[in-house]
């Protein structure tokens, strides 16, 4: 439809009689213009997907979570791997072949080096059944990554009153704080509120780097690699290990 309309627009402003093009209707036309298509596709089809100017993007996905002790590590494309090579540090060179666009390597084991390391300094004022709580988390990760986001949920339980020197976003229940395009690795995060009829909060940090958590040298030709490494963990910060005023 979009063609239809440029096409109605070039035919009004030309100015011209284009009613040549009506030739292209009859038994003649269709067939110049059927064999000028098959032309095409062969000729593309006669052309590689990919060159050195466009190649195909392999990345390689490793997931962890702290508290679970459970991960996995998968190479995905959103193209087929068929003839991709991989090496981990406990293997040989592995084939993928057959028209996947998903490979999982592994489970990852639950013996992981910890990435993230937090400490805090908590506050908590009591007010009735509510807690006001000031906590200051000093958060090390072992690179710089890519993006985190640290988070604060009350679960069945509200928050309000939120504030810090970062920027944030807020629900009922939950507080998040979201750094992007390689924050420092130690950070040193303020931040307060208040908890709605409880005296627990959940904290949840979310961190991607682009360095992998267990090697891997994956190998395609025409192909571009790169590596994602997602680790979270959470912590439950109750009343009784808070400092209070």
């Amino acid at each position: 439809f979009p063609s239809m309309l440029g096409f109605a627009s070039l035919y009004l402003e030309s100015g011209r009689d284009l009613f040549w093009l009506k030739s292209f209707k009859e038994k003649t036309g269709l067939i110049m213009t059927s064999l000028a298509f098959l032309a095409c596709v062969v000729w593309l089809g006669m052309k590689p997907s990919y060159n050195e100017m466009w190649k195909q993007t392999i990345r390689v996905d490793q997931h962890f979570d702290y508290n679970s002790r459970k991960g996995s590590f998968f190479i995905r494309s959103s193209d087929y791997l068929n003839g991709a090579m991989f090496q981990t540090g406990e293997s040989n060179d592995t084939l993928i072949s057959g028209w996947t666009r998903e490979y999982k390597v592994k489970d990852l084991s639950a013996d992981q080096e910890p990435w993230i390391t937090i400490t805090r300094t908590i506050e908590s004022t009591p007010t009735d059944s509510n807690h006001a709580m000031n906590i200051l988390a000093s958060i090390r990760l072992k690179h710089r990554p890519l993006s985190m986001r640290l988070t604060y949920t009350g679960g069945k339980h509200g928050l309000k009153d939120a504030g810090s020197v970062y920027a944030f976003t807020s629900t009922a229940r939950t507080i998040s704080l979201h750094w992007s395009f390689f924050p420092d690795s130690v950070l040193l995060v303020p931040i307060d509120f208040t908890v709605v009829g409880a005296d627990s909060v959940t904290e949840s940090v979310e961190a991607i780097f682009v360095q992998p958590l267990e090697a891997v040298d994956v190998k395609k030709n025409l192909a571009h690699v790169s590596t994602r490494s997602t680790l979270r963990q959470s912590t439950t910060i109750r009343a009784s290990q808070m400092r209070r005023q």
